[in-house]
């Protein structure tokens, strides 16, 4: 197995920071120690901006150097490629499963109009006890022979229209293969474009994968997010990198973000208000929710010891907030129009 991970010189919204994966940091040796498996080849691929060219296309050409990293490490149309945040992933048991079964999607008969394999994915907001209501869709598979620079081009050319560099580069265009049912109304063909990364995140075209044993809690793949170390971090991040806003410092926690407040009110066991949607709220019985409904956590969740121990600092953490920037609430009204 290989895990490649993109780090660049500026946040997504392009503000300058400092490279931290570098030649002999503590933080690569980290990455490196065996915590990917004992044999896991772990790559650190670095991008780097200088022309302040815009956000989104940024994070566009920074996944571009994921997929240099497989050619080089010799992947093939047979093997599996998963595109994710860094906080995002597959369960275990998932994991296992795509390597030792017969997968229809990854057959060799597939066309690579809808490769994607998608997990349905549990959300924890910052603690292991504030699990949001809603499931996301990201990470994402798929097999080799579809993606980009690793299947048969020609077999799939020509490849999709993107909205940067003539054509080439950038999100595929709306109508022109962005979602799979727009081959409905294009020319027919029998194989369709290959995949590139930023496909995996940003083109529809694939189907989500569930536990299918019958349990009501039936995802398979988990979002940490936000699990920083102190809330000056959490600060930190949403006004240099996505979300990113100037009126940080002058905003209470929860009213920074939307998601932030889920996981403040779940910290702090404060009502929600009666106009907040269902995706801004979380399980009040927290992972107790998740195991009666037999579902799968990550295994550190399983040992009570952290699990605690991180719910409680994040309320200190927020207790030490608030007394400096208060504790008003999002403000929600804009979902009411």
């Amino acid at each position: 197995h290989t895990v490649v991970l993109v780090e660049s010189n500026r946040t997504s919204a392009l503000k300058p920071r400092q490279m931290r994966f570098v030649e002999g940091s503590s933080e690569l040796e980290i990455l490196q120690s065996g915590i990917f498996g004992p044999t896991t080849d772990v790559q650190i691929g670095h991008y780097f901006n200088e022309d302040y060219i815009n956000p989104m296309l940024n994070d566009n050409m920074q996944r571009e150097v994921i997929l240099k990293h497989w050619k080089n490490s010799g992947m093939t149309v047979d093997d599996i490629g998963i595109v994710s945040d860094v906080d995002e992933m597959f369960s275990r048991d998932f994991l296992l499963a795509v390597q030792a079964c017969d997968v229809p999607d990854f057959g060799r008969d597939q066309d690579c109009r809808a490769p994607k394999v998608i997990g349905k994915t549990l959300i924890f907001e910052s603690s292991p006890d504030c699990i949001r209501v809603h499931d996301w869709y990201h990470p994402d598979m798929m097999i080799g022979r579809c993606i980009d620079g690793i299947g048969d081009a020609a077999l799939h050319f020509p490849p999709a229209e993107r909205d940067h560099m003539n054509g080439t580069l950038g999100f595929r265009i709306n109508g022109k293969g962005k979602e799979s049912s727009d081959w409905n109304n294009l020319p027919k063909r029998s194989r369709y474009p290959l995949w590139k990364p930023v496909d995996f995140r940003s083109a529809g075209g694939g189907k989500q994968f569930i536990k299918k044993d019958g349990s009501p809690q039936n995802h398979t793949a988990f979002h940490l997010h936000n699990f920083f170390l102190s809330i000056k971090t959490l600060r930190h991040k949403y006004s240099t990198y996505s979300h990113a806003r100037h009126d940080v410092e002058s905003l209470s926690l929860g009213q920074i973000q939307e998601d932030i407040d889920v996981m403040v009110k779940c910290v702090m066991e404060r009502e929600t208000a009666p106009n907040t949607p269902v995706r801004y709220t979380s399980f009040r019985e927290g992972m107790d929710a998740i195991i009666e409904g037999r579902g799968e956590v990550p295994l550190l969740f399983g040992y009570p010891e952290y699990t605690n121990a991180r719910h409680d600092e994040l309320k200190t953490e927020i207790m030490k907030d608030e007394e400096k920037y208060g504790n008003v609430t999002y403000d929600y009204k804009k979902y009411e129009e």
